[in-house]
């Protein structure tokens, strides 16, 4: 292995390597990796930096989350509980994570990483579950439910985006707001704001999993961090397909509206793939939990989980879906994925070569250590760039867990307060 150092920021670790890639059976086969997947990285061009593959990624382990914070878990109301919440962003030193509250009570908590990842190690507890935005809600009067859906930490602020859970109206305009670090401070939320209208994504493609954008493709992309959600009902309201917003997290509370470029985004009249068909890439019963952009690499990777079954509406019996019985979208068996976009395509949409919704993933594959019952779920993913570990929630039941990858021959932030200048203080 041989490091690369960039001038602006990060470390790079090079070596050759080469993976594999899944495609779907259904679908039109996907290329095999380019001579460039196995070509040590330039620091002058991250256009011709590696692709990640499957064999890049390593499971690390799991850990669980407690079911509820110091106040404990009120299990008739959901209150101070873990459980049934969600992975809501990195915390600001990188050894923590934010969880989001019960879906019933809501509200943002943070705990620790154990410093051993197994299922014999429980994270502490480190802030009690509040609510971020104050109580403002992104969609005043929605009654379907809605509220913080994630986090990222940016020059001492965590940025904050919300999302309805189920938009038959297309009502919601605002995406974005910000607090301060300590959860339990009252009063300092600023928002929601609103993306500019001309943007081509709507307003629930982009209100949701966030992540930095390594210092050397910041200039091809435009901004610093990416913003973006999908496969929210109503779909037509959200994205049928992964979704990324390029945006400057330090512009929310300072500028109105806020700005950014779409560079990948799938209206319903060009979905990823037909939305009621059976495939690995995109249907009603996908979810996206979270985006990963490694430095050294030229990968943008989605996390989330795929039903690869028949396509049914209907109740799950009669489906044939053994994980959920409830009514409403089925194909099962489902498994997590890793949906892999080339960074030179998204780049390519920035400067209007292609439209957003013609890039097209250069690899999915299927993250097998995490379930191999056919239920797979999925609550959230974060990564951190700095230690190169990708922390990914399974749908919380009452005993959450969290699932730890890293990636091979990514490259590794030089030093962590240049992403969080709060550290520095």
């Amino acid at each position: 292995m041989r490091l690369a150092v960039l001038s602006l920021v990060f470390v790079m670790a090079v070596c050759a390597a080469t993976g594999q890639t899944v495609s779907a059976p259904l679908a039109a086969p996907l290329a095999a990796p380019s001579t460039a997947d196995s070509q040590p990285i330039t620091a002058a061009d991250p256009t011709t930096a590696r692709r990640v593959q499957a064999a890049d990624l390593i499971y690390a382990g799991a850990f669980r989350i407690p079911e509820g914070d110091r106040v404990g878990c009120d299990y008739g109301t959901g209150a101070h509980c873990f459980t049934y919440g969600g992975l809501f962003g990195l915390g600001p030193n990188g050894g923590s994570l934010y969880l989001r509250g019960h879906a019933w009570a809501g509200g943002v908590g943070e705990v620790s990483v154990p410093a051993t990842l197994t299922l014999a190690e429980t994270a502490t507890v480190l802030q009690d579950i509040h609510d971020p935005s104050d109580g403002v809600e992104v969609d005043p009067g929605e009654v379907n439910g809605q509220g913080p859906f994630a986090g990222l930490v940016h020059n001492d602020r965590l940025i904050v985006s919300g999302s309805t859970y189920y938009d038959a109206d297309g009502s919601q305009t605002d995406t974005h707001g910000v607090s301060g670090l300590d959860l339990s401070r009252a009063g300092d939320f600023d928002g929601w704001y609103r993306f500019d209208p001309a943007l081509v994504a709507n307003p629930r493609s982009i209100g949701g999993y966030m992540t930095s954008i390594p210092s050397e493709w910041q200039a091809l992309l435009g901004g610093p961090a990416f913003t973006g959600n999908c496969c929210l009902s109503i779909i037509s309201h959200s994205s049928a397909g992964p979704a990324a917003t390029v945006f400057d997290p330090a512009d929310v509370g300072v500028t109105d509206p806020l700005t950014g470029t779409t560079v990948l985004f799938y209206p319903l009249a060009h979905p990823l793939e037909p939305e009621s068909t059976q495939n690995d890439y995109f249907n009603l019963a996908t979810q996206i939990g979270g985006v990963a952009f490694p430095a050294a690499t030229r990968s943008v990777l989605f996390i989330g989980r795929q039903g690869t079954g028949p396509y049914c509406y209907g109740d799950g019996a009669p489906c044939g879906d053994v994980c959920d019985g409830s009514k409403g979208t089925h194909a099962y068996p489902y498994r997590h994925q890793i949906w892999a976009y080339d960074a030179n395509d998204l780049a390519a949409v920035r400067s209007g070569l292609k439209q957003t919704w013609e890039i097209r993933p250069y690899a999915v594959w299927p993250l097998n250590e995490m379930d191999s019952s056919g239920c797979a779920s999925i609550s959230g993913a974060v990564y951190d760039p700095v230690a190169n570990r990708l922390f990914i929630a399974e749908r919380y039941g009452d005993q959450p867990i969290v699932h730890v990858y890293t990636i091979a021959h990514a490259g590794h932030a030089l030093d962590r307060r240049l992403l969080l200048p709060a550290l520095a203080r």
